[in-house]
């Protein structure tokens, strides 16, 4: 992928051209080499927030959806995914929304789907990884009461970390809650706001 296009921009059009085939006629033996390809990306791009340097957001949005649908389609199919490119994605996550951004609520929202997709990887260790990188402390500091699709996508987060019961980031974000920072965490967000008090029961549940 790397030989035949410049620049992070041509291979996310390059893996983007690439997926539907990968989707429609997988061979798992083609997979190691898109990943490769998007492993570069990330790490490039990684390196890019870290120096000030801004990521074209359109492409972002692209390599963040389609990295999220190759993840969850290749992981069904094969039980495939590609450690250290996950490791990698939850690194360029964790800088993104931990950064100094602004980021426009579409790019946040594609990059929420690529946290889901790792979610439903359903690895601890990319979970705890997650913990590690403190990638839901950015998302808890932007989550509202607002009806807007932002909000939308990160409820969508938090169900699906209960139902998948997550137990490294449902300990971690009860800890944000209700323990380190009660009440900052989420500085918009109104008390005992609904999905709060289901986390608020396991937390709750886990120090009886």
């Amino acid at each position: 992928y790397q030989r035949r296009v410049h620049g992070e921009e041509g291979t996310v059009l390059q893996l983007q051209a690439t997926l539907p085939m990968l989707v429609a006629n997988p061979h798992r033996e083609a997979l190691p080499k898109f990943y490769d390809a998007a492993d570069a990306v990330l790490v490039k791009w990684y390196h890019s927030v870290g120096s000030g340097v801004p990521i074209p957001r359109l492409f972002l949005s692209v390599f963040m959806e389609l990295l999220s649908l190759a993840l969850h389609h290749h992981h069904r199919t094969f039980s495939y995914s590609h450690h250290a490119c996950v490791l990698k994605l939850i690194n360029l996550i964790a800088a993104l929304w931990n950064g100094p951004g602004p980021l426009s609520s579409n790019v946040l929202i594609a990059i929420n789907k690529g946290i889901l997709s790792i979610l439903h990887l359903g690895n601890d260790a990319f979970h705890l990884y997650m913990v590690q990188k403190e990638v839901f402390k950015g998302v808890l500091r932007v989550f509202t009461d607002s009806n807007n699709l932002l909000t939308s996508s990160i409820l969508t987060l938090l169900h699906t970390i209960l139902q998948l019961q997550v137990k490294p980031l449902v300990d971690y974000i009860c800890h944000l809650w209700f323990v380190q920072a009660p009440g900052t965490a989420s500085p918009k967000l109104k008390p005992n706001s609904f999905v709060q008090q289901l986390f608020y029961e396991r937390h709750r549940g886990g120090s009886a």
